[in-house]
């Protein structure tokens, strides 16, 4: 049979034809959407912002800026935004750029053709044609006469006199190299690459701050020094020259890539490898693709064969990625279909399913599951958000952008459900309290935010925390895994719009809670998670606590409080179980249903649930 090798661009657009879309939302703990999914497009977090807009590529979109909050400090007003770097950031509006701070005021007025970032206090600016540098003050302390301006890198900044030559200023404008090269780049770790030569045949070389020519311009390609090399290539073979121009490793690579926590990945032969900076050849190619180390690791994918009866017939060659050490250990099998590299401990990756085609048989192309879906994994493997998103950036400053439902949103990691609870400071709760507080805390479902003062009144969210806790508990299973089991993960996408706790979007999903206002017609509810406890709200979200565990919570007798008529309607089924049950009891045989309900009760409500025998154990 003929061997094929797949084209992503071909498998993308024949899955996009096949795949349904269906919707999908977050998971019940780990992670938290502290921007929800509204946008149109956005841009990774940048000095504590992060640009976002909304509209289309077609009309045109408009751009603000949310902080790590959630909140929209800049208006979705401009046309174009770049991101926040030194406090500023470069914003275009009718056809002119300026800059806002990040409380959204515009500190250099929007009067110029072009601007880019700030980088040493100074950001380049054009205007009638010509670029210069301004000031944070909107001062333009470098005339404007310049063809090109790169913003500023190790004290020095590229510009460009016309369109063939360029030379480098200092922050005080003088020029310090002169403009002779053809090309030129920022300098890292003291040395620029730069170019002689013309538009169709150049030669690379390195030149060190005072424009001396330390490594001659003799390369045919070349990459900027990192960790005190750098790769550069030729006549058609690639190595290493370090800083005095010795080439300190040979020619011999088809291609080189830059040193990255003192490894770089090279290539012979379409194979992919490791070597050191003695040029010991660590980890050996052979791998079909590879990208750089990054906090210890670095993704490398192994071909796979996969052989289907299918519309074109023969064996397929897909990739397979994992994650492998510095001493070329598979610490992550080979078993994903794409992943990014490790950013802030986590990395992005993807699984491909097959589809099945109506009449039988199987498509002869990889495809994501359900309509290319992403999560992201930690350094041992263990899935840590599951793959829900459509597209997802890398963790960048705390915050992932991603996107599901066609609108981006941000994520953050949190351990809100997760984090080891702190012994019981009973002297906040009263005394009759003390022995159910103790036995709850050593059964570990109090969450750590309500371990004291126990006489305050318990809020919505406080309640519902206990509740997804109280149910890992009684199931002895990790909240996640329920979830997931039960294939309730993707119950509403947006569900309320006040909160994101991921503790109240599980009991959501577990049906303890439909919120103040409940979601409808695909639209987001309200939740109030602020809002105070009434009695008769935890008996109701007790008796859906007991039915998420699977406890038969039908035909309870009716109570027998004097209070009764008082009740609402839709709280009498829950009165009547916790009563039936003796989880909840009343007072001088009265249950007072609108009285607020504490933390030192709610506790003590839930250790009286007798789980075992609600489930027949």
């Amino acid at each position: 049979m003929k061997k094929k090798i797949l084209s992503l661009a071909l498998a993308l657009s024949l899955i996009l034809a096949l795949v349904p879309f269906s919707p999908v939302t977050v998971a019940a703990a780990g992670y938290i959407e502290v921007v929800l999914p509204m946008y149109d497009n956005v841009d990774n977090f940048s000095d504590g912002m992060a640009a976002v807009a909304v509209g289309d590529r077609a009309s045109g979109y408009k751009w603000g800026f949310v902080d790590k909050t959630g909140k929209e400090v800049v208006p979705c007003k401009y046309d174009e935004a770049s991101a926040f770097h030194e406090g500023m950031a470069a914003v275009k509006l009718d056809g002119k750029w300026g800059y806002i701070d990040k409380t959204g005021k515009e500190v250099i007025p929007l009067i110029y053709e072009n601007a880019s970032a700030f980088s040493e206090s100074l950001a380049p600016v054009r205007l009638d044609g010509k670029w210069g540098y301004v000031d944070k003050s909107g001062n333009e302390v470098i005339p404007l006469k310049y063809y090109s301006a790169q913003s500023f890198s190790e004290d020095l900044a590229m510009i460009g006199v016309d369109i063939n030559y360029s030379g480098y200023i200092d922050t005080s404008g003088n020029e310090v190299i002169p403009p002779i090269y053809i090309y030129t780049q920022a300098f890292f770790e003291g040395l620029a690459a730069v170019a002689t030569g013309n538009l169709l045949k150049s030669s690379w070389g390195f030149v060190d701050k005072t424009g001396k020519e330390v490594v001659p311009p003799k390369y045919d390609s070349i990459r900027s020094f990192s960790e005190g090399l750098a790769a550069v290539q030729f006549d058609g073979k690639w190595g290493f020259v370090d800083k005095t121009g010795k080439e300190v490793i040979p020619f011999k690579y088809d291609f080189a890539y830059s040193f990255i926590e003192g490894m770089a990945s090279v290539v012979i032969d379409d194979k992919y490898g490791f070597i050191d900076k003695t040029g010991k050849e660590v980890i050996p190619p052979i791998y079909a693709q590879a990208q750089s180390f990054s906090e210890g690791l670095a993704a490398v994918c192994l071909p796979v064969d996969v052989t289907h009866d299918t519309w074109y017939g023969g064996v397929y060659t897909i990739n397979h990625w994992g994650f492998i050490d510095q001493a070329g250990n598979e610490v992550v099998p080979c078993q994903y279909d794409f992943i990014g590299s490790f950013s802030e401990g986590l990395a992005v990756f993807e699984i491909y399913k097959w589809i099945e085609l109506e009449g039988g048989g199987t498509i002869g192309l990889f495809a994501f599951n359900s309509d290319m879906l992403k999560g992201y994994i930690d350094k041992t493997g263990r899935e840590v958000i599951p793959p829900i998103y459509t597209r997802a950036e890398a963790f960048s400053e705390g915050m992932a952008a991603v996107q599901r439902n066609g609108k981006w949103g941000f994520i953050a990691l949190t351990d809100e459900l997760t984090k080891p609870v702190e012994a019981p400071n009973l002297s906040t709760a009263d005394t009759w309290a003390h022995g159910h507080i103790q036995s709850a805390y050593e059964k570990g479902f109090i969450p750590t935010d309500i371990q004291n003062n126990y006489k305050n009144v318990i809020t919505r969210a406080e309640f519902c925390r206990m509740a997804v806790k109280w149910v890992a508990y009684a199931l002895d299973k990790d909240i996640d895994a329920i979830i997931t089991e039960r294939g309730i993960a993707d119950r509403m996408g947006h569900t309320f719009s006040d909160t994101t706790d991921p503790a109240i979007l599980a009991a959501y999903r577990l049906g303890i809670t439909a919120g103040s206002t409940a979601p409808a017609d695909g639209k987001p509810g309200l939740f109030n998670p602020n809002g105070d406890f009434t009695r008769q709200e935890a008996a109701v979200m007790i008796l859906n606590t007991c039915r998420a565990i699977g406890a038969d919570v039908s035909n309870s007798p009716t109570a027998d409080f004097g209070d009764m008529d008082k009740a609402a309607e839709w709280a009498r089924p829950g009165i009547n179980f916790v009563r039936a049950n003796g989880i909840m009891s009343g007072s001088g045989g009265n249950f007072n249903p609108g009285g607020k309900y504490t933390r030192q009760e709610s506790i003590t409500t839930f250790n009286q649930i007798k789980h075992d025998e609600l489930l027949g154990r």
